[in-house]
């Protein structure tokens, strides 16, 4: 029996290298679960810092859709700056006409986002 990072790992079915290709075949399938389930993980991990930092002040930010919303919400108001900043030195548009467009984005956002809402609660009620 090897001891592989002090785990006990039986490999005594592996008699020929058909069961060796086996063996290295399930281990790189574990891999890549164990892969998708850290960035599934690494993609939660911001909507769970709003969640925590902002739930502390705010007991309504514990719920999990209220952070999603957040973050996504901080996340583009983010970008837009950061865009407005950028074009401001490309010579393209003003800073204020970069944050006006970012406004006008997040507010189209988050009409979208009430009118899907919306609809969904009239299809589930009938």
């Amino acid at each position: 029996m090897k001891t592989i990072r002090g785990k006990n790992i039986n490999l005594s079915q592996i008699n020929n290298i058909n069961d060796l290709d086996a063996e290295i075949a399930k281990i790189e399938l574990r891999i890549r679960q164990n892969k998708n389930e850290i960035k599934t993980d690494f993609k939660r991990l911001p909507i769970e810092a709003v969640r925590s930092s902002l739930g502390s002040v705010l007991p309504f930010f514990k719920k999990g859709k209220n952070a999603g919303t957040t973050f996504h919400l901080l996340q583009t108001l983010a970008g837009g700056i950061i865009a407005a900043a950028i074009n401001t030195k490309k010579g393209k548009t003003t800073f204020k006409q970069g944050l006006i467009n970012t406004v006008k984005q997040i507010s189209f956002l988050e009409t979208a986002s009430a009118v899907i809402h919306l609809l969904r609660k009239k299809r589930d009620n009938g």
